[in-house]
């Protein structure tokens, strides 16, 4: 909701989508924003919690 609440207001931003499961070089594949779901390593990155997690082991 946020998002698409940002996009309307500024409607020359694109956004792109981008799921994956490996860490990615944000500064060399030219990303400017990121969110991740973990413990973050060591950085110059600037980094803010967005919510507390739980991670769970689920088998059917």
């Amino acid at each position: 909701p946020a998002l698409t609440e940002f996009l309307r207001l500024y409607p020359e931003v694109q956004a792109e989508l981008v799921l994956n499961d490996r860490i990615a070089d944000l500064i060399e594949e030219g990303f400017d924003a990121a969110i991740r779901i973990g413990k973050l390593d060591d950085s110059g990155l600037v980094a803010r919690p967005l919510a507390p997690y739980r991670m769970l082991i689920c088998a059917a």
